[in-house]
Parts: C-alpha cells; sequence; structure tokens
C-alpha cells in the first residue's frame, strides 16, 4: 500500500457583503476559518494495491496543446486495485484542464435542451417599457444573429415577479423584499430555466457561433469559471458560473436550487449569496461528490480533470456536463489582470494552486482569444458593482434591438421570436 500525503491547505475565503443603506454601500468583509479537512480541496493521495501515476494516465505533453505520448487510460483491476488522485499529485504542467482543441460533443436526434435564451435586466431605473443599457446592444444581438430559429425572453423586475407569483409562489416575499438586484437576477434565473429551459446568458455575453449543438447530447450544462477567478477569488481548484447555464426546463438540479431558496429568511439575504458559489456547493451535492476535490486524468478529454464524465450514477436525462472552460467562459475578467501578471511574476511561488494556475497564463497568456470550437465568451461588465453604474444609465427598448435582428416581442411575457419563425 503507498500513501502519498500532499500539502495541508487551511484556507480562509473572504466572503463580500454588499449591504445597501441610503449613503451607498458599505462593503463589509468578514474572513471565515472554512472547509476543516480541506473541503473541496486536497490534502491526502490514497492509492490501493500499486503506486499510481496520473501523469501517465494523461501521457506527457510535448507541448501545451496536444498530449502526445504514452498511455489513453489507467488499468487497474477494479475489483482489487483502487486508485484515486488529487490535482496535487498532477505535474502543474498539465494544469486544470487537457488543453487541446476538439468539437463539443453531440449527438443526432431532437434536442435535449429547448432553444430558448434568456436574458434579464433587473435596475432602480424606472421605465416605460422593457430596456436594456445600451452598452449591451452589440452582445445581445449576436444572439439573435446566429440563432435565428431561437426563441428570445428578455426578463424585467415585472415578468419576472409575475412568473415567480404566478408559479414559484413560495419564492415571492423572498423576491419582493430583496434589495439587492443581483440577488432577484441570480433567483429569477433559476426559475426561468427550471419553467422554460434552455440558455441563461448575462448580458454582457458574446455569442460567436450558432450554439444548435450545444443543445443535442446533454440534458444540462455547467460551465467552469476561468481558473484566474477560482484561485484568487476562492482560494479553489473551480468554481462554476451562474451566467451562462444551459438546461432542460423541470431539471432536478435547477429544483435542488430553488429548494435551497425556499428555506431563507429574508432578512439573511445578500448580494452574491446565490452565485457561482452557491451552484457550485448544490453541483456537489447533486453529483454526491467527496468532500475532498477528487480528479479524474483522461488524454483528451473535452472536461476539466475534477469532473468524471465516466459517472453514470444519473440517469442521463437527470446528469450535468461540465465542459472545459475553452468552450464557454475561456479568458477572465480584466480587472484580474494586474492582480494575476503581479502574481505570476513571482520566481518563488509556494502555493501549489497559484503556481498551476500561473503555468497555464505563461502557456495560454492571460488574454485569451476564442479557439476553433468557441461558442460564447464573456466580457465581464460587472454591472452590479457601485463602480459600474454610471455605464448602465443610457438604456434601449429592447424591442427597438431585436427589432434589427427582424425579431419581434410579446411585450406582455418578454417572449421575441423571428418574424419568419411561428410564434407559439
Amino acid at each position: 500500500m503507498a500513501f502519498k500525503f500532499g500539502q495541508n491547505v487551511g484556507h480562509t475565503l473572504c466572503f463580500t457583503i454588499i449591504l445597501f443603506c441610503k449613503h451607498g454601500f458599505i462593503i463589509v468583509c468578514t474572513t471565515l476559518r472554512l472547509f476543516i479537512l480541506n473541503y473541496f480541496m486536497f490534502n491526502i493521495f490514497v492509492c490501493l494495491g500499486k503506486t499510481c501515476d496520473p501523469n501517465a494516465v494523461i501521457g506527457s505533453a510535448t507541448s501545451f496543446v496536444g498530449f502526445s505520448s504514452a498511455v489513453d487510460s489507467h488499468s487497474l483491476d477494479s475489483t482489487t486495485q483502487r486508485c484515486e488522485y488529487f490535482l496535487n499529485d498532477l505535474d502543474i504542467s498539465k494544469g486544470f484542464q487537457p488543453e487541446f482543441e476538439e468539437e463539443f460533443p453531440t449527438s443526432d436526434g431532437p434536442p435535449k435542451i429547448p432553444h430558448n435564451i434568456h436574458q434579464i435586466w433587473i435596475s432602480d431605473g424606472k421605465w416605460t417599457q422593457p430596456s436594456i443599457p445600451s452598452t449591451f446592444i452589440p452582445t445581445v444581438r449576436t444572439f439573435l444573429q446566429f440563432n435565428p430559429k431561437w426563441q428570445y425572453f428578455f426578463w424585467t423586475e415585472k415578468n419576472g415577479r409575475k412568473l415567480i407569483q404566478d408559479r414559484h409562489p413560495k419564492l415571492l416575499q423572498l423576491f419582493d423584499t430583496a434589495t439587492i438586484n443581483v440577488f432577484k437576477a441570480d433567483l429569477l434565473r433559476y426559475v426561468v430555466l427550471y419553467e422554460y429551459g434552455g440558455l441563461y446568458a448575462d448580458l454582457d455575453t458574446l455569442d460567436i457561433r450558432p450554439l444548435d449543438r450545444v443543445t443535442q447530447r446533454f440534458s444540462c450544462i455547467l460551465v467552469p469559471c476561468p481558473w484566474e477567478h477560482s484561485v484568487f477569488e476562492t482560494s479553489l481548484p473551480y468554481y462554476l458560473a451562474n451566467g451562462e447555464m444551459f438546461c432542460r426546463p423541470k431539471h432536478p438540479f435547477l429544483q435542488r436550487l430553488l429548494s435551497a431558496v425556499e428555506v431563507l429568511k429574508p432578512k439573511s439575504v445578500f448580494g452574491t449569496m446565490l452565485g457561482p458559489l452557491f451552484v457550485t456547493a448544490k453541483f456537489r451535492e447533486y453529483k454526491n461528490m467527496p468532500k475532498t476535490t477528487q480528479i479524474y486524468p483522461k488524454r483528451n478529454s473535452t472536461t476539466p480533470y475534477f469532473f468524471n464524465d465516466e459517472d453514470t450514477s444519473l440517469p442521463p436525462e437527470d446528469d450535468i456536463y461540465v465542459p472545459n472552460t475553452r468552450f464557454f467562459l475561456d479568458s477572465s475578467s480584466p480587472s484580474l489582470r494586474s492582480k494575476t501578471l503581479r502574481t505570476c511574476a513571482n520566481p518563488n511561488i509556494t502555493n501549489p494552486l497559484i503556481a498551476r494556475m500561473c503555468y497555464v497564463v505563461k502557456m495560454r497568456g492571460f488574454d485569451r482569444k476564442p479557439g476553433k470550437f468557441t461558442f460564447l465568451t464573456h466580457k465581464f461588465a460587472h454591472s452590479w458593482w457601485p463602480a459600474s453604474t454610471k455605464h448602465m444609465k443610457h438604456v434601449t427598448p429592447i424591442a427597438e434591438v431585436v427589432a434589427a435582428e427582424n425579431f419581434t416581442c410579446d411585450a406582455s411575457e418578454g417572449r421575441c421570436q423571428h418574424r419568419n419563425a411561428q410564434m407559439g
């Protein structure tokens, strides 16, 4: 029996709670000692039967894009031997995922996820008709240009509240009493995906090719944040975004999210509490993942190492697929550029997670251009930041935005379709 103990990591997380008051924003940063025994992380490697090397599973890299050597899989007798891998057991040159370009997995037949695009804008502005900040017009139009046969839904506080009142009345008090718009927008995106299915995308998301292929094979797709975000914002090896989510309607994972929200007390809510960390925690519960973050090294996979794409414990219609970052969310927020480059310029990095992230930055750069098979990229407007509000004051009615792409809208529902498509 061989034992290999990784570095014991005592992580601290700094949660920023944004509170509203009549004088503006008060930002309270509370540092909590969390994840004793390295919850979400890893500190122990156990291999029974023989010493296992995850680097041999993947093979050595002759270049950062593409692996060329050794074995495709690790052959072990599952009845007598077991290998568990953790990120620190993998050479940092392997990064967080196989770095090679391959088309997104798909299949024939009807789509598993309906062709609906959902976008939300909730603000303190009082407008006579549903509108978006004009700065988002170019990104919104890309979805209409590349997906003319899809339905487009635009959600506001008014029609979003009506949907919650009609179909999820237990959530109505929480929605009504929340004073923070990002909280309302997070809650509403889970409701609309549960009821209608499709893609939810933040308004600062850019579509760069048709999305039909994405909807064919999987019933729900969650997208990992860029590695710089997970490392700097959470000190975790990964976390999942909620600014881009694909899912079929009535998916049990979405039900899990809404059930968790139902038990919240109105006075306990704060800005980003329903954001990416919330989605990540519920994903781990849903997939029954161990408290320690294991990896599943494989050669030329379209998924990150932390995601086991061979897990068949859930039926396909209820499962979740996590693709690698290159398809949907590869490049980081410009707000992290200075910190990333300054950190990675240090030749004596001792934190293994930061060292791994810096290797990715060294090989691929910080400003990563879309690849051949990229579908979406994020502009990171950070519209919920107080400093961003000055860019959001000039607005344009959504009906005018979609009309330029030959779409028409039902004003009461916020449902828009191309004029050549039959209204449902």
